[in-house]
């Protein structure tokens, strides 16, 4: 399986830190509060259009999701490169019901970018 049996340990302690430092950025981004904690929304409320858009129906979105991974032990073969992958989305979803007196209506449409490596 292993062809250096010293390998295995450092792999488990990369894999360690790796995942503590992890955790340690999430609560470092979570600590500095530049927004008002009082806000639904990260960028605030427009000065209050985004309420009043919400109210009549329209709902934007502005998504980032990043997943870093790596294979330390086992699996196919032994290559041990770790890999990135983001994806970026814009979106409206829209209450047809608050816009044009459509009963029970919705309309989401959502463009998405991916990158990254399988």
């Amino acid at each position: 399986m292993y062809k250096n049996k010293k390998t295995r340990p450092a792999a488990r302690t990369v894999g360690c830190l790796f995942a503590l430092g992890a955790l340690g950025l999430g609560s470092a981004a979570h600590a500095a509060e530049a927004f008002s904690p009082n806000s639904k929304w990260m960028l605030g409320d427009w000065g209050g259009k985004r309420t009043e858009l919400l109210e009549k129906g329209y709902d934007f979105k502005l998504e980032y999701v990043g997943e870093a991974a790596a294979n330390l032990d086992g699996g196919y073969d032994d290559d041990k490169t770790g890999r990135y992958t983001d994806q970026f989305a814009l979106g409206v979803h829209m209450d047809l019901e608050k816009i044009l007196g459509w009963k029970a209506t919705e309309f989401q449409f959502t463009v998405t970018e991916r990158n990254g490596k399988n």
